[in-house]
């Protein structure tokens, strides 16, 4: 009688055979279970869109996705830029740790386990399937680095009265060129915003005109920040559309807008 021996070198040609490579790193040492490799993919997902630019800005990603930092039991450990000379080349490698602690229930019990994974980037976003491996010793959370504040172009407040004596001032047939003249220089020196210590920008102001009919629009950074005016069939108007109207896909802040009076009423 033959006795067959399969060799460890066997088993491991085996695994390879027909897995993907986070399955593929269950035939490793590296720590991990179907939960972590789930939690794996579904960061590396995520944080894939909008297209990656640089090891730094993916880690931000993480911390800020719902299956980042903030759930408490994932981390990013390693981080690191990349050279790529072409789109398709990685830009990026990181390393991310996933803990879970064990449970008791009744008769169901389950391990703590901790398990690292690494993926690389390109422009396009994660390639191929994160890897288990062996979790850096010692290896601590990566903080991204903070983005500096930006100033932001902000409506004056009290500019809506403004805006009213402007536009009951024109003459009966104005020219865009002259309205925009008018708004622009009633806007006052931008302030100082207090959060940031920068001194905010100018809202952006169109204009248009239409016979004896004008409409204006004051946009801030903000979406919902819009100021509209109009003065239609002789009538001077002034509003400001709710947040729920301004959402993407309903009203943009522009002087058309304003022209045909849309936004004036809040919806019911």
């Amino acid at each position: 009688m033959t006795t067959s021996v399969i060799t460890p070198v066997r088993i491991l040609a085996g695994c390879i055979g027909g897995l993907t490579a986070v399955a593929l790193a269950s035939c490793s040492m590296a720590a991990g279970d179907a939960s972590t490799d789930r939690e794996a993919e579904t960061m590396v997902k995520r944080i894939s869109w909008p297209r990656p630019q640089s090891a730094d800005g993916l880690v931000r990603a993480a911390v800020g996705t719902s299956a980042g930092t903030n759930s408490g039991n994932s981390v990013v450990v390693k981080a690191e830029d990349l050279h790529a000379d072409k789109l398709g080349d990685p830009i990026a490698r990181l390393v991310f740790r996933f803990h879970h602690e064990g449970s008791e229930s009744g008769f169901i019990t389950s391990d703590p386990v901790t398990a690292c994974y690494e993926a690389e980037f390109s422009f396009y976003g994660v390639i191929g399937n994160p890897k288990r491996t062996t979790c850096p010793e010692g290896a601590k959370e990566i903080v991204p680095t903070p983005i500096p504040p930006r100033p932001k172009a902000v409506t004056p407040a009290g500019f809506d009265a403004k805006l009213s004596k402007i536009l009951g001032a024109l003459p009966e047939l104005p020219t865009a060129a002259d309205l925009m003249a008018r708004v622009t220089l009633a806007l006052p020196a931008p302030l100082l915003d207090p959060s940031s210590g920068l001194r905010n920008l100018p809202p952006t102001i169109d204009t248009a005109v239409s016979g004896a009919d004008v409409g204006v629009s004051v946009r801030a950074s903000s979406a919902q920040d819009c100021l509209l005016g109009a003065r239609v069939a002789g009538k001077v108007m002034v509003w400001r559309p709710t947040q729920v109207q301004m959402q993407p896909g309903e009203l943009t802040c522009d002087p058309q807008t304003a022209l045909h009076l849309q936004g004036i009423h809040p919806p019911h």
